[in-house]
């Protein structure tokens, strides 16, 4: 999931290699809540034929193509400012939990 600065705005996204050309999918959620305000709740559900993205318990977007990863994968959370989001900008996390 990413934001682009937007206080209310965010992106789910897949991405895949197709001989060496990156491809995604992914979808576009508007928030009712701010973003930028208070904590969030993010989530990803992963299973064998699906992905589940969800903020703060409602379904943002779900992915059933071809190209679900079948591998593991790591967690990654950062504050990447290279855009819209202001120089100022802080991510702060108060936990996280990954459930197998």
């Amino acid at each position: 999931m990413e934001n682009f600065g937007s206080p209310h705005t965010l992106r789910a996204t897949v991405f895949w290699s197709v001989s060496g050309a990156v491809k995604f999918a992914g979808k576009t959620a508007r928030s009712p809540s701010d973003l930028t305000n208070g904590y969030h709740t993010y989530g990803l559900l992963w299973r064998p034929h699906s992905l589940t993205w969800y903020l703060d318990g409602k379904v943002v977007d779900r992915y059933t193509g071809s190209h679900v990863p079948h591998q593991p994968m790591y967690l990654l959370a950062n504050l990447a400012i290279n855009g819209r989001a202001a120089s100022g900008s802080t991510f702060s996390i108060s936990s996280v939990e990954v459930y197998r």
